[in-house]
C-alpha cells in the first residue's frame, strides 16, 4: 500500500466511530475527476491444438485396429496412440507428452481416451467391467477417473475435459493407473484452447471491483478518500495498481459510510435551524452554516466531522454539546451550565414515551418535583428587524408540582409590551401532570428594531418545570 492510501485509511479509521446510521446523496464535489469506463471483454477461446503432437505421446505406439480413428479440433486425422501389456498389474503414468512455450492462463482440454482389460489371453483381472477407480487421464494436476471396461476391441472412444492453469509455459497430458485391473490402454489429443491469458484475467479481476469503484466515486465522502479513488480508478493496469483500488474500494465504503451519517447529522441539524429564527447570525454560522457548505463541496475535514453533533440523539445527563450555543445565542444565559438559570436538555426521555412527541432538544427552567419555580423573566433579544407588528410563537410545555390543585398557572409568554399568553393554559399529556401546546403573543417592534422574546415566570406559580422550543418571531 503506497503511503497516501495509508494515510487515507488511518482517516478513515478515526472517523468510523461517529455516527450509526445511513442516508443517500449522489453529489459529485466539484472539481474531482470523472471516472472513466472500462468495458467488460468477452471470454475468447484460442485453439492451440496443434501445438500436440498426435504421436508424440511417450510409451506408446499407434493403434490401427481396434479403437476407431479420430480428428483433432484443428482437423488433424489420427488414429489413437495405444499401450499394450499382458499384464494388469502396471500402475502410475502409462502414456504422456508435454506441450511447450505455452502463453501461461486457463485452458480447456479434451482427450480422447481407453482403458481396457483383454480377457481371455492368457492372465487375469479382478476388475469389475464398468470401474471408475484404476485408469484416469491427466492434465498437470487435474485428473479424472476413466470408465474401465472388459473388452478386446471398441467402436467409441471415451472424451474427458478439463480445466487447468499453466503458470511456466507447460502442459503435461497423459493416461495413468491407480491401481491394477487393465492392460490395454489409447489415448489421443481432441481440443486444447487458451481460455483467457493473464491480461484478461487482470481484466477480469477489474471488472469485478470496478463497478462499485464507480459507484463509490459518486457517492459523497471526505474529499482526500474521493480525489484518491478516482487517482486509483484511473490508473494504469496492474497486479499492484488492482490491489491498490480494491483497498481504496474499501476505504471509499468507510469514507461514504461516515459521510451518510454525517448528512444525516446535517439533515437533523438543518430541520433544527428550520424550526425556530431566534438566534444570532453568528450562532448559526458555527453550528450550521459552515459545514452545510462544506459538505455541499466535498470539503469537511476530520475536524469538522468531529465537531458534528445530530441533535436528535439523546445525550447523557449535562454532557457535552453543541446546539446549547446555538439555541441560546439569543437568550439571557449561559449555555455552558455554569450558574445557568436555564439550559437546553438533551437527554430526556418522557417525550418519546407518552405519546406527546416532546423531544429533546429544548429549553428547560426546572426546579424539584414538588416546588415551584422562582420567580424569573427568560428574554431573547433580536435586532435588526423591521418596524411592525409581530407575532411570536413557541411550542411549550409545563409540568405542574406534586400536590398541585387544577389548573396550572403562573407562566406567560410575551412579544416586547404587548398582551401575554398564558403558557401553562395546555392540553393535558394523558394522565399526567405534563401540559402542552402552541402559543402565540403578538407584539410590536419600534424605529429601534429590537423584539425582546419572555417567558415570564410569576412569583405565584405552581410548575415544577418549564419547556419549551421552536420559538419563532414572524412579522404579521
Amino acid at each position: 500500500m503506497n503511503k497516501k492510501l495509508f494515510l487515507t485509511k488511518s482517516f478513515a479509521v478515526a472517523l468510523g466511530t461517529l455516527f450509526a446510521t445511513s442516508c443517500t446523496q449522489t453529489d459529485n464535489p466539484a472539481g474531482i475527476e470523472e471516472p472513466v469506463d472500462y468495458p467488460i471483454e468477452e471470454t475468447v477461446y484460442e485453439d492451440v491444438t496443434a501445438k500436440v503432437a498426435t504421436d508424440g505421446w511417450g510409451g506408446g505406439w499407434c493403434a490401427t485396429q481396434f479403437a476407431p480413428a479420430i480428428t483433432t479440433s484443428d482437423g488433424r486425422s489420427a488414429q489413437m496412440m495405444e499401450k499394450y501389456e499382458t499384464t494388469v498389474e502396471t500402475t502410475g503414468v502409462l502414456l504422456q507428452q508435454t506441450i511447450n512455450d505455452l502463453e501461461n492462463g486457463t485452458y480447456e482440454v479434451e482427450i480422447y481416451a481407453n482403458a481396457f482389460f483383454t480377457d481371455g489371453r492368457g492372465f487375469a483381472s479382478d476388475m469389475a467391467d464398468g470401474a471408475e477407480d484404476v485408469a484416469y487421464v491427466f492434465a498437470n494436476d487435474e485428473k479424472e477417473f476413466l470408465t474401465c471396461n472388459i473388452t478386446t476391441a471398441t467402436t467409441i472412444n471415451g472424451i474427458y475435459a478439463f480445466n487447468v492453469d499453466v503458470t511456466d509455459g507447460t502442459l503435461t497430458l497423459g493416461l495413468g493407473k491407480e491401481k491394477a485391473g487393465t492392460n490395454w490402454h489409447t489415448i489421443q489429443i481432441k481440443r486444447l484452447a487458451l481460455v483467457k491469458t493473464q491480461t484478461r484475467l487482470l481484466s477480469e479481476a477489474y471488472n469485478e471491483v470496478m463497478p462499485e469503484a464507480l459507484e463509490l466515486a459518486e457517492a459523497p465522502m471526505p474529499a482526500e478518500l474521493k480525489a484518491l479513488l478516482n487517482e486509483l480508478i484511473n490508473a494504469e493496469r496492474s497486479e499492484a495498481a488492482l490491489a491498490a483500488l480494491k483497498d481504496g474500494v474499501k476505504l471509499a465504503k468507510e469514507g461514504a459510510a461516515v459521510y451518510a451519517n454525517v448528512k444525516k447529522a446535517l439533515d437533523a441539524m438543518k430541520a433544527l435551524v428550520d424550526a425556530t429564527n431566534v438566534y444570532t447570525e453568528a450562532a448559526y454560522n458555527e453550528y450550521y452554516g459552515k459545514y452545510a457548505q462544506k459538505f455541499d463541496s466535498g470539503l469537511l475535514t476530520e475536524e469538522d466531522i468531529k465537531a458534528l453533533q445530530n441533535p436528535d440523539n439523546v445525550t447523557g445527563w449535562h454532557d457535552a454539546i453543541t446546539v446549547d450555543n446555538f439555541l441560546l445565542s439569543a437568550w439571557d444565559t449561559n449555555p455552558d451550565f455554569v450558574d445557568a438559570p436555564y439550559y437546553i436538555n438533551t437527554w430526556s426521555v418522557e417525550g418519546d414515551n407518552d405519546g406527546s412527541n416532546f423531544r429533546v432538544p429544548f429549553f428547560e427552567y426546572w426546579t424539584g418535583d414538588g416546588a415551584s419555580l422562582g420567580e424569573r423573566t427568560l428574554t431573547a433579544t433580536l435586532n435588526n428587524l423591521e418596524a411592525g407588528e409581530y407575532e411570536v410563537s413557541a411550542w411549550v410545555r409545563v409540568r405542574a408540582k406534586n400536590g398541585y390543585e387544577a389548573p396550572a398557572y403562573g407562566i406567560s409568554l410575551q412579544a416586547n409590551d404587548g398582551a401575554a399568553t398564558n403558557v401553562a393554559a395546555g392540553t393535558q399529556v394523558g394522565t399526567s401532570q405534563f401540559f402542552l401546546d402552541n402559543f402565540t403573543a403578538t407584539g410590536t417592534v419600534g424605529e429601534d428594531g429590537v423584539m425582546k422574546i419572555k417567558f415570564i415566570v410569576a412569583a405565584d406559580n405552581n410548575i415544577s418545570w418549564l419547556s419549551f422550543k421552536n420559538v419563532k418571531c414572524v412579522k404579521k
